[in-house]
């Protein structure tokens, strides 16, 4: 085997490498892709659904929210806004924030 031929066959060996790692990087990205697409969908779900139940609580049922439930459902609809939600939790929060009465401190007798 001459060196041409050498050169050609390691020529021909690195490009049957190179577009199968191609390939596989594709398909690796389409794939983490749809895997971020499918838990951001979850976390806006879940951050929903928290908002949801303080709404039900403090707006539906003017029943009030310890501080802790405040903070816990202003953080989700933080989260819910820069995770794309379609605004419904943004919505809910605004009510949440123009009627939901804070304990400020328990006496139990």
């Amino acid at each position: 085997m001459g060196i041409e031929q050498l050169n050609v066959l390691i020529t021909s060996v690195i490009g049957l490498i190179t577009s199968g790692t191609a390939a596989y990087l594709s398909k690796f990205v389409r794939e983490q892709r749809e895997v971020n697409k499918a838990n951001a969908q979850a976390q806006r779900s879940m951050q929903r659904d928290v908002i949801y139940r303080y709404f039900h609580k403090a707006v539906e049922l003017r029943q009030p929210l310890t501080p802790e439930e405040y903070k816990h459902v202003n953080d989700c609809a933080n989260a819910y806004r820069a995770n794309g939600g379609n605004g419904t939790g943004t919505v809910m929060w605004e009510r949440i924030r123009e009627h939901a009465i804070i304990e400020t401190g328990r006496t139990d007798e």
